[in-house]
């Protein structure tokens, strides 16, 4: 059976605000996903692809920033991590992408994980900054605290949130920074 979804949403921690629009396709063998960030004008911050396998871990990164050069990487879904020039070792462990002001990419972790209620796991993502910066580790937290709520916390930084999601693991709202729109 194959999902396939559209979803948007606004952020809420810039003004004025930028819109991801993104398109999800998944099936048994893995998916993907595209999409882009765009600002109140209607410029490109962002455009993405993003494959991952059947297990929720990412395969493959495309991006272009407004900023910065365009990124092409692979994983190899034990958390190895190249581009054209090579093997990237300050990206080994990463399992999952973290794009910069998408909460889309929080669903691979989600979905990767399956918490149960109560449930809490330290990942380490792969994350590509908006502003033209290079590709670095981010360790960061999960726990689920329902149904559909999680509590995201980066643990190279004090920042902590609630997540909340859709029966699909796709977020709803992420506290403070986006909200899902029609």
């Amino acid at each position: 059976m194959l999902l396939r979804l559209a979803r948007r949403w606004q952020s809420l921690d810039v003004e004025p605000a930028r819109v991801e629009r993104a398109t999800v396709e998944h099936g048994t063998a893995g998916g993907r996903a595209t999409g882009a960030i765009v600002d109140a004008a209607g410029g490109i911050v962002l455009r993405y692809l993003v494959t991952w396998d059947a297990r929720w871990c990412t395969r493959s990164v495309d991006v272009e920033r407004a900023s910065g050069p365009a990124l092409a990487l692979v994983a190899d879904g034990r958390g190895g991590w190249a581009d054209a020039a090579g093997a990237l070792p300050r990206l080994d462990g990463a399992l999952d992408v973290d794009l910069a002001g998408s909460p889309l990419t929080n669903t691979l972790p989600i979905r990767r994980l399956r918490l149960a209620v109560g449930g809490t796991a330290d990942i380490v993502t792969a994350y590509v900054p908006d502003d033209g910066g290079p590709v670095r580790t981010s360790p960061q937290r999960y726990e689920r605290l329902g149904a559909m709520q999680y509590r995201y916390s980066s643990l190279d930084s004090d920042f902590s949130a609630l997540v909340d999601v859709d029966p699909v693991g796709m977020v709803e709202r992420y506290e403070g920074l986006f909200a899902r729109i029609p």
